[in-house]
């Protein structure tokens, strides 16, 4: 099998074999999201040559992926959402068979493409002059044997590194590790470890870091990070600690960000530098992708928000105001024109009217929210690019839709619907519709669910629409 994939191999195209060579630095049969990996070989500058010059990065990455995909050397699997608690919208991720992960192994250490240590290896100094370092391990005591935590002889090699990702877990509070000796590094994924103060501000001083993952305790993001002007993906954790994250304007200030995640973080407020007008005067963000942020209901948040125009994808949880201005409940999402997927936690009443302004809005789910009156009438809009609606533990009780309601939809999950008992016999029209998914609803509402599938087969056939019934609640 090993000369088999050698011969696959040495097909490759010269710009592809890094890219496939790059799946060795997980573990087996781990699956990756596209996003990410796409995002990751970008930082790398795996795919910094040969590109056309009205060819953008993300469409030569894709186009490498898609090339991978065809020559059956990597696969695709769609997974659901490792933050849902139910159904949500399945994931594209990549990963290799592991025999290819094995061949992949062999060929990254033969032409040295990245240093791989896995638990009980031996350190060496020279491992160190490798270019990428991947260290997997759950040994609490690596520390103690691994230069590269040891302030005073990891100078020498960390250097050299582009690339360094620790997996798993270390006893984080026995530890010293420093940053301020990889001047070079792009990628840096330390999503295990808990950082201290001075270890998130020597971060600061990695001028050419495009990725980065990790794990603190901060209020704020530090002023030393507005030197790193060439970041693209931002992914900070949080959990386990009750500090909630403070976006202050100069995040507007990373002229090259595109992903950020951060939970427990919110939009500018009790802070110096929540100045509305220090707002208004910062460059408009290339900001794409925003998850876990807080967004509460104010003029602020209208105007940070329109310091977004590019964002694609949006997770956020929304408070609704105490005193609402001019009866405003909702932030101003419609000037974010190129919004094509929305997570939106809402705690108060949720007013729909802001969405069917989101001209590119394909997902959009509903989590934990009081619909006006328990009833939703959507008749008479449209929502004319939504792909995927899930509505779960709604308070949703009424509910009228028309059949150009959601012209183009294609999914339907309804989780934890306790009192909606129907399913509005319009979602039989339309067309695009494939799927139907409930969990943990009325049992009357999945009889519905039944009925429109029966019509619809009646009229176009069996394999037009699907339902699936998880655990439905009895009748009372």
């Amino acid at each position: 099998m090993m000369k088999v994939m050698q011969l696959s191999y040495d097909h490759l195209p010269f710009h592809l074999k890094p890219l496939l060579l790059y799946f060795s630095r997980s573990q087996k049969s781990k699956r990756t999201p596209v996003s990410r990996l796409m995002q990751l070989w970008m930082a790398e500058g795996l795919v910094d040559h040969d590109i056309p010059s009205k060819t953008s990065l993300e469409e030569a990455t894709q186009s490498y992926l898609d090339a991978l995909i065809s020559s059956s050397l990597i696969m695709m699997d769609h997974i659901p959402s490792e933050r849902s608690e139910s159904f949500s919208v399945m994931i594209k991720v990549c990963y290799v068979h592991d025999v290819m992960h094995d061949f992949c192994s062999v060929i990254s250490k033969k032409e040295k493409f990245f240093k791989l240590i896995n638990s009980g290896d031996r350190f060496h100094a020279s491992d160190f002059l490798h270019h990428r370092l991947t260290i997997h391990t759950d040994d609490s005591q690596v520390h103690k044997r691994c230069v590269l935590f040891n302030s005073n002889k990891c100078s020498a090699g960390s250097k050299h590194l582009r690339s360094l990702k620790v997996s798993r877990s270390l006893d984080n509070s026995r530890y010293i590790c420093h940053t301020r000796h990889m001047r070079l590094v792009r990628v840096l994924q330390l999503g295990n470890i808990i950082l201290g103060d001075s270890l998130v501000e020597e971060i600061g001083s990695l001028f050419h870091l495009r990725f980065l993952s990790i794990q603190a305790y901060m209020k704020a993001i530090p002023l030393s990070w507005v030197h790193l002007q060439n970041l693209e993906t931002l992914l900070i954790n949080t959990e386990n600690t009750i500090i909630s994250m403070v976006l202050l304007p100069r995040i507007l200030k990373l002229s090259k960000l595109k992903h950020m995640s951060i939970n427990m973080s919110f939009f500018f407020e009790d802070e110096e530098d929540a100045d509305p007008r220090r707002i208004l005067e910062a460059e408009n963000s290339k900001l794409a992708t925003l998850s876990r942020v807080l967004i509460s209901y104010s003029q602020g948040t209208n105007d940070a928000l329109a310091k977004f125009p590019n964002l694609q994808h949006l997770e956020c949880t929304i408070m609704a105001p105490k005193c609402p201005t001019n009866g405003d409940w909702f932030p101003k999402f419609d000037v974010l024109n190129k919004l094509e997927s929305l997570i939106a936690i809402y705690v108060e009443p949720l007013f729909t009217y802001a969405i069917t302004l989101l001209p590119q809005l394909e997902i959009l789910e509903i989590i934990d929210s009081y619909f006006i009156m328990a009833e939703w009438d959507a008749s008479e809009d449209i929502y004319q690019s939504i792909k995927t609606l899930r509505l779960e533990y709604t308070k949703l009780s009424e509910w009228e839709v028309d059949r150009e309601t959601f012209p183009k939809l294609e999914e339907l999950i309804l989780a934890h619907c306790e009192k909606l008992t129907e399913i509005p016999c319009a979602f039989r029209d339309i067309e695009t519709l494939k799927s139907i998914r409930m969990l943990q609803s009325k049992r009357e509402l999945g009889d519905s669910a039944i009925e429109i599938k029966k019509q619809v087969v009646d009229f176009a056939g069996e394999g037009r629409l699907y339902v699936h019934i998880s655990h439905p609640y009895e009748r009372r």
